[in-house]
């Protein structure tokens, strides 16, 4: 399946020198909720990733014409790769902030959930679905590690 996934050149660098990239978590700024999006990786997918990091990913091409990729007039590569489907993990991208923003994610006074339980709905889609409403789902994904084999396109660009 084909993902997108914007980054600093560094990362291309880092990639042609090592063969593959793996982030490193302790530049994770909301370090317990992604050490919880960690947990539910480990536990939902297989992922071949001894340092425990996570890669955000996207399944729709980024629209580079806009802003919010990085500092204005900083260069930065959007990555195109190619990854099976069993190596990623799919998530509602608007529930996610209910996690990270540490909020129950449903109705807090009806149910008789925890809010980390409630978290795991960010992967049920057709509950986001419904409870978002109508337009469609924008979907992130998450894997432990990209490959250079994987990399089908490199396009350097500059953040508006």
């Amino acid at each position: 399946m084909k993902f997108y996934t914007v980054q600093a050149p560094c990362v291309w660098e880092h990639i042609m020198q090592r063969g593959k990239w793996i982030t490193d978590h302790k530049y994770y700024m909301a370090q317990e909720e992604y050490d919880w999006m960690l947990q539910q990786v480990e536990e939902r997918i297989t992922i071949n990733n001894p340092s425990h990091s996570l890669i955000w990913l996207w399944d729709k091409k980024p629209d580079l014409r806009y802003s919010g990729y990085g500092k204005s007039g900083t260069e930065m590569i959007l990555l195109e790769v190619e990854l099976d489907r069993r190596r990623v993990l799919a998530s509602d991208f608007e529930a996610w902030h209910f996690v990270l923003n540490n909020c129950f994610l449903g109705d807090e006074e009806t149910e008789a959930i925890s809010k980390e339980e409630s978290w795991e709905r960010i992967f049920d889609l057709d509950f986001c679905q419904s409870y978002f409403g109508d337009g469609a789902p924008i979907l992130q994904y998450v894997t432990g590690e990209i490959e250079q084999e994987n990399i089908r396109v490199i396009r350097k660009f500059i953040c508006k």
